[in-house]
């Protein structure tokens, strides 16, 4: 996992980017392409730190269109991302500066226990974290792999938000602006009270 200086410098990137880009994108996704956002009545209210549990996962402009989704005071979300796809100078550097935080994993998924520690304390200074099934793009659902991370961000009191993705499913279309005329749906849960409940069906 990236040093500390690197998080605090690189949530910095990511809030000046996804806020310069944020009512934007609102307006073309909301309004002129008519996708819609379903959430819980209590978000609007809801404080960092928040752990977004995001899936399917089948579209580069995911990490786009989550944070738009969402209420401004959320923002930036720090993506947790597979360290092998920071692969090239250029391509790591956006990534990062977009948000996405290089995690190792084993190879069955799992997060190492050091890593987990890091990432709740990370979450818990008031950061919203957002975790994907797998860090690559097939699909797939919250399970074992996951349990562990989501049930030390609980015991530490920070939100667990399941949400979910429809219609969004061109894993080769980064540039969102120019997505086929599907109508994404965005699904917000009420914050999780049992780890289980992410194999329900809003992750599923």
């Amino acid at each position: 996992m990236v040093e500390r200086r690197e998080l605090h410098f690189f949530s910095i990137t990511a809030w000046l980017f996804q806020r310069l880009v944020y009512y934007f994108c609102r307006w073309y996704f909301f309004r002129v392409k008519d996708w819609t956002v379903t959430a819980s009545p209590g978000l609007n209210q809801l404080q960092k730190p928040v752990i977004l549990a995001v899936a399917p996962h089948l579209s580069h402009s995911d990490v786009v269109i989550v944070p738009s989704s969402l209420p401004i005071q959320l923002l930036p979300v720090r993506w947790l991302a597979d360290t092998k796809v920071f692969s090239g100078r250029v391509r790591s550097l956006w990534l990062k500066l977009w948000g996405a935080i290089p995690v190792d994993r084993d190879r069955f998924g799992s997060i190492e226990p050091e890593e987990i520690r890091r990432i709740v304390e990370f979450a818990d200074k008031g950061k919203c974290i957002g975790v994907f099934p797998e860090c690559c793009l097939v699909g797939g659902h919250f399970g074992d792999p996951h349990r562990d991370l989501l049930v030390t961000a609980m015991e530490k009191k920070i939100s667990v938000l399941p949400v979910n993705l429809t219609g969004n499913d061109d894993p080769t279309n980064f540039y969102v602006l120019n997505t086929a005329q599907k109508k994404v749906r965005v699904t917000i849960g009420d914050p999780l009270s049992d780890p289980a409940n992410l194999l329900d069906e809003l992750t599923s």
